[in-house]
């Protein structure tokens, strides 16, 4: 079945072996998972109009509560199902309950006689403002609880969620897309232009075009694999790249010279630091003195060219090293008995009154796990972005090691051998750090 989606030919056959529109080889649940930005929300939705047959799309991470999402799915079932429902008295109590739900829709369906085949799409359902645990629970045995057989539903998430992982229900995994496999989409899809007083031939833009995003995959690919990362990647470079040919310096068929004019741009952070408004102001002299002076503080900064999530890295490597490991739950769980914290609290408020303070000590060695941890913990809470899977976190531990920022120490521990870490950058450094992410380092510090 050809939908107009590239590189994604072994998850539609899978789809076209799942999502069947008979009714008695529909399967009552499907998870779809894979890393943001894979394409698993367009290529089904482009599968599903192929296959024409009734669905209805929630959007969960748009429900504040799981109420809402039960009201908003019997609402969407009737838009879609194009049933010509009266004024039915079930809304009002649909979403008190899951059961509540459950009947709603059932009565719903007998008092119309709907028996087609409906496929409910939860996307994002790993992202509700509630616990979706027990959403999942629920929609696991939906069709033992509300007898309908007529109902599939399909989940759309970013990660498998532990309840699911030994339960048995058809998976479709979009693995992140290849280096290959971004330079084909991402140059069939011109996202930058050159200003039309260059009169630059359409031949000559598209061959451009394809070595420009090859240049920038190639070069940010081991960064990240989402691919609306790379576009604003491109997006953010592509009026300096092209200064020289605007000034009259290059021309637009000598790409590797204008390359090495823009080595320097291409090497430093100068495409990630900044976010992209995606608007048609034209830049002024202000802010291009602007860039510039970025472009000089990354030169000058050892800590500028690194990524942001090396920077929570270090960050987490300076906490690990002088915190204490038994107040850690303290400042980076999620549990919320404030009962059971009362004695630890005392402690810390102890520890608090001490005259010496602990960064002016040695830093303490740490287990790479806890580094781990603790770099979960501030990435997800404070930047408000999940710490994405594709990501290889050894690969930037493994680059902070080289530049000597973390340091192997002597474990002197015949129990416990396991390979301990130090941070090996001072206190002013890691706060300015810190306020480049703009994470809050003075609130998770025990001095």
């Amino acid at each position: 079945m050809d939908i107009g989606i590239q590189s994604r030919d072994e998850q539609i056959q899978l789809m076209e072996a799942f999502i069947r529109p008979e009714l008695i080889q529909a399967p009552p649940m499907i998870l779809l998972h894979g890393p943001s930005s894979t394409g698993k929300s367009l290529t089904l939705q482009r599968f599903l109009q192929t296959l024409d047959v009734n669905h209805s799309w929630i959007h969960c991470d748009e429900c504040v509560s799981i109420k809402i999402l039960w009201k908003k799915i019997i609402q969407s079932v009737i838009t879609d199902s194009k049933l010509k429902v009266g004024n039915l008295g079930i809304n009002s109590n649909a979403s008190n309950s899951f059961q509540s739900f459950v009947n709603a829709l059932h009565e719903l369906f007998e008092e119309y006689n709907y028996n087609k085949l409906h496929y409910l799409i939860l996307d994002r359902s790993d992202q509700m403002m509630e616990d979706n645990d027990t959403m999942l629970r629920n929609f696991m045995k939906f069709r033992e609880v509300s007898g309908l057989d007529n109902i599939s539903v399909i989940f759309i998430i970013n990660s498998i969620p532990r309840r699911l992982v030994t339960q048995t229900p058809p998976q479709i995994y979009f693995q992140p897309y290849s280096n290959r496999e971004l330079i084909s989409i991402l140059s069939k899809e011109v996202i930058c232009e050159f200003p039309t007083e260059l009169n630059i031939p359409l031949r000559t833009k598209d061959s451009f075009w394809e070595s420009y995003v090859k240049l920038v995959v190639d070069s940010y690919y081991s960064y990240t694999k989402n691919i609306l990362q790379i576009k604003r990647i491109l997006i953010r470079l592509w009026d300096k790249f092209i200064e020289p040919i605007k000034d009259g310096q290059i021309k637009p068929n000598e790409f590797l010279q204008l390359y090495r004019k823009n080595y320097n741009l291409i090497a430093s952070d100068f495409g990630l630091t900044t976010p992209i408004t995606f608007t048609e102001v034209q830049p002024n002299e202000e802010d291009e003195e602007i860039d510039q002076e970025e472009l000089k503080e990354e030169e000058t900064n050892s800590f500028t060219h690194l990524s942001s999530l090396s920077k929570y890295l270090l960050v987490a490597a300076y906490l690990a090293s002088f915190n204490d490991s038994k107040q850690d739950w303290l400042y980076f769980s999620k549990l919320k008995d404030v009962n059971k914290r009362n004695p630890f609290m005392k402690q810390l408020e102890r520890s608090k009154r001490r005259k010496t303070i602990s960064r002016l000590m040695e830093p303490k060695p740490f287990d790479l796990e806890r580094l781990l941890a603790i770099t979960h913990a501030i990435y997800n809470i404070d930047s408000a972005i999940l710490l994405q899977s594709d990501v290889d976190m050894t690969t930037q531990i493994a680059n902070l090691s080289s530049l000597k920022f973390l340091v192997k120490s002597n474990n002197q521990e015949y129990i416990n051998s396991k390979t301990k870490w130090k941070v090996n950058v001072n206190f002013e450094d890691i706060n300015q750090i810190a306020k480049d992410i703009n994470f809050p380092l003075h609130n998770y510090l025990i001095d």
